[in-house]
């Protein structure tokens, strides 16, 4: 099923409301579930060998991609990251996004912000998205993204 992105992004930029947020990381994190879709899927690989691999690569894109699968995942299904404390995922996704910032020459501060605030802001995008459950856009249910 191919998504309209900007007709996604809309239905995020409606619903995903966080206090005391810069807009450019808001904008961001809106960005991330408007095209998490196109994004590489963690699902069936360990995050601690992906991790290792964009160290030993110096990737943004492998730190990005992973911190971004992370708030996806930890936004919209918690309860599907098993197998290790979610503060363990925590601190996989803030350190990819503070290599991010490092590897901009942290020049781009939504990604420092991003490791800083990492619980906080997944922790209010899935009050914004789950509560009530709402009804996702394009006839999508929240098991489509599992």
């Amino acid at each position: 099923m191919k998504l309209n992105n900007s007709k996604l992004n809309s239905f995020f930029e409606k619903l995903i409301k966080i206090p005391n947020c810069e807009e450019k990381t808001r904008s961001y994190i809106i960005s991330i579930f408007a095209s998490i879709s196109s994004e590489r899927d963690f699902t069936n690989e360990s995050l601690t060998f992906a991790l290792k691999r964009a160290y030993d690569n110096k990737s943004f894109n492998s730190f990005r991609e992973l911190g971004d699968y992370l708030f996806f995942t930890k936004s919209m299904f918690p309860q599907s990251l098993k197998g290790a404390d979610l503060n363990y995922y925590d601190s996989i996704a803030r350190t990819s996004y503070y290599k991010c910032f490092l590897l901009l020459n942290k020049q781009w501060v939504l990604y420092e912000d991003l490791a800083d605030q990492f619980p906080r802001y997944t922790k209010i995008v899935n009050q914004s998205l789950n509560a009530p459950k709402r009804r996702l856009p394009f006839g999508l249910s929240h098991n489509s993204f599992l």
